[in-house]
């Protein structure tokens, strides 16, 4: 057989009833204290009740479910000191991406990302929350995916998606305010100019005061 052939199992039942529940979750279809019965995904998916409470109990092992004694299972709604713990994980985890990047940086991708971060300053200039929000996690993301680990990309993503649903669930739009989306692109042009430099130690520095600050700064222009 040709090494060249890739050969990818399609995904069980199991897993893809897990997908289809994280995602709405994630996405905010499924709200915080809503109850999801797994009769109701056995019919929809028509298949029995064992790849459903399978799908279930991963979904609880990994915190988007809990099991409540009278309801069965409940969305679970993330509190604001959960969300500081997940921060403090996106933190640790970042820099050690980061440091897996600059082991041996590919000028393409360090060319890649200053382009989105001019398109980051574009956003940060007309003021587009949502938009900034997104070139935001991009750029990020683009670190992730070329650091040489990729289960460590898809705990960062996996983490990153629990906060988000955080966010929607309290309707906040992250640097919607002033001094939030100007501290957060100060940082983003310390880090590129870190990067093309190849400081880690900076990189780092502004690791630790970059993940999570905009819930801060946002109280902070409002005060």
């Amino acid at each position: 057989m040709s090494k060249d052939i890739h050969f990818q199992r399609p995904p069980t039942i199991s897993e893809s009833i897990y997908l289809f529940l994280k995602k709405e979750i994630i996405e905010g279809k499924f709200l915080p204290h809503q109850r999801l019965q797994p009769k109701e995904f056995a019919k929809l998916f028509n298949v029995s009740s064992t790849p459903v409470r399978d799908a279930f109990l991963r979904l609880v092992s990994e915190g988007y479910v809990v099991m409540n004694e009278r309801k069965g299972f409940v969305v679970h709604e993330k509190t604001p000191a959960e969300v500081g713990q997940l921060y403090e994980i996106v933190r640790a985890l970042d820099k050690a991406a980061v440091k897996g990047f600059m082991r041996a940086p590919k000028n393409k991708d360090i060319k890649y990302l200053k382009e989105m971060t001019l398109k980051l300053g574009e956003y940060y200039e007309e003021k587009n929350a949502q938009n900034y929000l997104r070139q935001n996690l991009k750029f990020h993301e683009k670190i992730w995916m070329e650091c040489g680990n990729k289960l460590l990309c898809e705990t960062l993503v996996q983490v990153m998606g629990k906060i988000a649903i955080y966010r929607m669930n309290i309707d906040f739009t992250p640097f919607s305010s002033r001094a939030a989306i100007e501290k957060s692109f100060k940082d983003h042009l310390d880090i590129m100019e870190s990067l093309e430099s190849g400081d880690i130690s900076r990189l780092e520095q502004i690791i630790d005061h970059h993940w999570g600050e905009e819930f801060s700064a946002e109280e902070t222009d409002s005060a």
